[in-house]
This record gives structure tokens, sequence and C-alpha cells, in this order.
């Protein structure tokens, strides 16, 4: 009821001239539709009328270019940072596939010694990084072993995720909520740790500028760090029923997205941890959590679309500005995708998902809605000349559909005096 008279409200606002209160221009669902790039310091009528003619959504047109099999069950899949051909999985017995030009090119094996390998990034500098129970540094053009980082406790939990800052910070969560952070111009080792969550750090995003990083954990909760001052930033977010297992960091807009394994998306404010701001389902979980966790997710470059890979193996493109899924793909030959990148090389536009033992490249296209319209119009023009044709050969089937067009009419009529008769209505209750 509160969508529909909010709706109503703010066509009757710009439509008719009529003034109406600002309690009801601002309802939550005019707020929760508003464009984030709209002025807040203009009246709510004002902002609203800025969102009447919004930027027109876009649809991804995505197809798999190739599929890779491989010998062993991946947990990673990265892109090169400075390579835009070359892309490096890790997998569950702790080796590293480099695929160069859609083709297996090397195998680096046994790199942790045979235990899995969680996640493997690149640095600015393109230097790989890799986490199992050490961190390791590689150097791919000379094929040796940099660093290798050592957490200062002596426990053997191993790591979950890692983040590269830049080209000397390093940060690692591991299975039992801790993070430690490196600085490889050092040689002390642990320059921060903190143990502020109680499950595993599932991610890491953050940017080496504002040297800020935020945490998602399987427990359900959000934690950012100030890494200038080396500490925690008050608060951490509240306890979420459903794990968190993804994060990315958007600046454009100080918004922070998460991915949980309730097939939803969670959006924060950056510096405003405590609550989210808004959630966003983009698979039907209800009866089963766990089906459609998102375990993985990305953005594509110069846009507002996010790509998402879930453990039902369909990867999901979402906008959340307003909240929109559009489009879905399935992976045929996965039971669960487990990792997503985009292409950072804006010259390539790419993403590699991985899932089970089956590596694919999805290419991707902006096709706008002008061309969807284009396109059902010439379905439509198509359509009107067959009819055109067939009137011409039966001159009986002509008069039917002269009556049906008739039929219609009045129907529409009828219609537009009802929604008159409403609109009438809504004016009473103002």
């Amino acid at each position: 009821v509160e969508r529909r008279v909010a709706r109503v409200a703010n066509s009757l606002t710009f439509a008719c001239k009529i003034p109406l209160p600002d309690t009801i221009l601002e309802s939550r669902y005019t707020s929760h539709m508003r464009s984030p790039h709209v002025d807040s310091s203009q009246p709510a009528t004002n902002r609203y009328f800025q969102h009447q003619n919004p930027p027109k959504a876009s649809i991804m047109d995505f197809k798999v270019t190739k599929e890779i099999k491989l010998a062993e069950e991946i947990f990673d899949a990265r892109y090169h940072s400075t390579k835009d051909n070359l892309i490096c999985a890790a997998t569950i017995a702790g080796n590293v596939f480099m695929i160069k030009d859609g083709k297996l090119s090397a195998v680096l094996k046994k790199h942790h010694k045979g235990s899995p390998i969680r996640r493997v990034r690149f640095d600015k500098d393109g230097r790989m990084i890799t986490i199992a129970k050490t961190v390791k540094v590689y150097n791919l053009d000379t094929s040796q072993t940099m660093l290798t980082l050592r957490r200062d406790d002596h426990e053997k939990t191993t790591f979950y995720s890692v983040m590269p800052l830049g080209n000397s910070l390093i940060a690692a969560g591991d299975d039992g909520g801790k993070l430690f952070v490196w600085d490889t111009r050092t040689p002390d080792g642990v320059v921060f740790s903190s143990h502020d969550c109680e499950q595993y750090i599932s991610d890491i995003d953050g940017r080496y500028e504002g040297r800020k990083i935020v945490c998602t954990s399987g427990e359900g909760t959000l934690t950012a760090y100030d890494l200038r001052n080396n500490k925690m930033v008050e608060p951490q977010s509240e306890l979420f029923e459903a794990g968190f297992q993804c994060v990315k960091m958007v600046e454009t807009n100080k918004k922070v997205v998460v991915g949980g394994e309730d097939g939803a998306i969670y959006v924060f404010n950056q510096n405003e941890w405590a609550h989210t701001s808004g959630k966003f389902a983009i698979g039907d979980d209800s009866q089963n959590r766990g089906k459609c966790s998102i375990e993985g997710i990305d953005m594509l470059p110069d846009s507002s679309i996010f790509v998402t890979a879930c453990s039902d193996g369909r990867m999901r493109s979402v906008t959340l500005w307003p909240h929109q899924v559009i489009g879905e793909n399935i992976m045929c030959k996965r039971n669960s995708l487990d990792t997503i990148h985009v292409n950072p090389h804006g010259d390539k536009p790419e993403i590699v998902v991985g899932g089970d033992k089956y590596i694919d490249l999805v290419s991707f296209e902006e096709k706008s809605d002008d061309d969807e319209e284009e396109s059902k119009a010439d379905v439509s023009e198509t359509s009107s000349q067959a009819e055109n044709s067939d009137a011409d050969v039966d001159d009986g089937q002509s008069e039917k559909k002269q009556r049906r067009t008739n039929d219609a009419e009045s129907s529409s009529t009828d219609r537009t005096k009802k929604v008159k008769i409403e609109t009438e209505d809504y004016l009473n209750i103002f």
C-alpha cells in the first residue's frame, strides 16, 4: 500500500501540479528508488523529479567464448594485473595453473608443498601472491619465490583470504577470524594483527591510497580497518543471520557491497558500518540456505553493474541502483561457481568464472534499451506486413481482425475511464 500511495502521490505532484506533504514524497519506496547521484540539498519534490527520467538500464549480453577443464578442483582464478592474456588458477591440490590466450601454458606444482591454495592475487607490479599455511610472493618472470610471509603467533591455522595493497602492504585473514598485515619493505614481519571475528575471514577489499580495508566473515559481520593507525574502525557491523562470503568496495559512491550465503547482496555506506543501508535478494533461498550462496562478486568497468558467482552454478549480473537482476547465465557443467573476476584491462571485455574443475571465459557486451526497442520495432513491422498479406488473401479474416480491433479500443476506453475514476479517488484521499 505504501508503494502504491507513494507512486500515485509523486505522479500527481508533477503531472497535476498538486503540492503534497514531503512526508509522502520521502516514503521508503521513493527514497529506495532514488538515484545515488541526486542532490540531497534540494527539496524532496525536486530531488524526486530528477529521478523521473533516469538513464535507461543497460542490458548485458554474455557469451561463453572458451571452456577449459583442469585435472583438479579450482578454488580461485585471477587475471594478471599487467598482462591481459594471462590467468592463474589455484587448486585444491596446491598447484597453480597458468592459462595464456585461452590455453593451458604451464603448471606450478606443489607451490605450497601440496597444501590447498585458497586464493591467488596480483600486486601492481605483477607479482603473484598465494596463500595456504603461509603467504608467498612469486615472480612469474624469473620463476622464483621472492618472499614467504608467516604469522607471528605460531599457530597452525591456515589463511583463507588475501589482498595486496599497493606494492608493499599485504593483508591476509585466516580460518580463525584473525587479520594479519605485512609490509614487504621491512624485515620485521607482521606489522599489524587483530582478532575481531569468531569465524573465518572470507574476503578482503580495500584501496591503498586511503589505507582502509574491509573484511567479511563467515559469521555474518563486516569489519573495517584503518591501516594508517593500525586499528579497527568502530563500530563493527551487527551480526547478520547469514554468513558473508565476498566483498567489493565501490569508491564512486562510497558504498561497500557484500555477498551473503542466503543469496542476497547487502549494501553498506562507507564509515557507517553498524547497519546495512540496503538488501537485495538475487536468488530465492528461503527454503534451503546455501543453495544460492554468493561466492564471488566483481564490478564491470565504467558501469554500475555487478557480476556474481553463485553456488547454484549460475552467474548473475545485477544493478543496485535500482535493484534489478539484468542477466542470468547457467553454467551447465557446474554444480557450483566459486570464483569470478573481471579483466582489469579495459580493452578486453572478458570475465573468468571458475567452478568444480572448469574455467569459463565469458565475453560481455553492453546493449542499450534503444537497441531492444529497435529490434522489437523490426519484429512488429515484419508481423504487420505478414498481416497485410494475409488480409489481401482472405477478406473475411480482415473483417474479423477489424472487429477485434474495435473491441480492443472499446476495452481500452473503459480502462482509461477506470483509471480516471481511481485517480479522482486518490485526489479525494489527499
